[in-house]
């Protein structure tokens, strides 16, 4: 295959930069809440919807989680994490 080259990540081995995805699971938290907020204050709300964004609002909080923990062990290379 000529013309097609691997692309690997400048700092191999290394934790890649997770601030953009931070920001976007953030917005992501906030959009859930206000919808989820907006749907529990409606006199009929479509419990199918509203379960499925309290699923999606848990699923975003723990990838947040994951996310902000991983950030604090960015200057670690991943060869550096072995099991015993």
């Amino acid at each position: 295959m000529t013309g097609l080259t691997p692309q690997l990540p400048a700092a191999l081995g290394r934790m890649p930069d997770t601030s953009s995805v931070r920001i976007k699971v953030e917005e992501d938290i906030a959009f859930l809440r206000a919808r989820i907020g907006t749907m529990e204050n409606h006199p009929r709300p479509n419990r199918l919807v509203l379960d499925t964004y309290k699923a999606m609002l848990n699923s975003r909080l723990s990838v947040l989680k994951w996310l902000q923990h991983g950030s604090r062990d960015e200057d670690f290379s991943l060869t550096d994490k072995r099991s015993a």
